[in-house]
């Protein structure tokens, strides 16, 4: 979060966010901007390639679950890693 928070007025920050959605988008994954909290950042993050968001600005935190992976329901792609276009 302390990449996020504050990158309006940061330029490292905001050069840094960059290197990384270039590098995501090079190799086909969602980036996912985590602990966003204000429309700037959100702006920001959008504006720089961020593919989805996650952050008090969109919802206050649930609470957790767990479901096993051996109960029938789907679980995430080996790696934890989501590809452009795959479903779970």
């Amino acid at each position: 979060m302390n990449l996020v928070r504050g990158i309006e007025s940061s330029a490292v920050k905001r050069r840094l966010v960059g290197s990384v959605t270039s590098l995501c988008r090079e190799m086909d994954m969602l980036l996912v901007a985590e602990g966003v909290e204000t429309a700037a950042e959100r702006d920001v993050l959008s504006e720089l390639g961020c593919d989805l968001f996650q952050g008090f600005l969109f919802a206050r935190p649930a609470s957790a679950f767990y479901q096993p992976a051996s109960s029938g329901t789907r679980s995430w792609p080996r790696g934890g890693l989501l590809r452009r276009g795959q479903r779970i």
